[in-house]
């Protein structure tokens, strides 16, 4: 089984019916050769003010939640810190939704931000 995480291009957030681009996103995951019956590695990013709320963020998420979790200080922002979370679940559009959910949440909890997922390709 070949797994890469792949960042499957960008999305155009004016159709109302995806505003966050998650239809599309699992379109281009199945163009790219996912099989989207099985379980995937979903990746989700959080990003924070402050390193300790970074830190308390991830420790809820594993904690409460089951995902595995990284941070540092981000690549993209200056005195900003990234959290990555991951964890494996079916590519369905109801996991996604409901994951964005959750994370959204758990950013907001610790005065952060949620800025979005990506998943491999899996192929069996």
């Amino acid at each position: 089984m070949s797994e890469d995480f792949k960042k499957i291009g960008e999305f155009d957030s004016s159709d109302p019916a995806d505003p966050f681009g998650d239809r599309a996103t699992l379109r281009k995951l199945a163009d790219a050769g996912s099989d989207l019956s099985q379980e995937t590695s979903f990746l989700h990013t959080l990003c924070f003010p402050e390193e300790s709320s970074m830190v308390a963020a991830g420790w809820a998420i594993r904690e409460n939640l089951g995902y595995g979790v990284q941070g540092s200080a981000s690549n993209r922002w200056p005195e900003r810190y990234t959290l990555r979370v991951q964890i494996e679940r079916i590519p369905t559009l109801d996991n996604v939704i409901r994951m964005r959910q959750i994370m959204t949440v758990a950013a907001e909890r610790f005065a952060g931000e949620y800025d979005g997922w990506e998943a491999a390709v899996r192929r069996t």
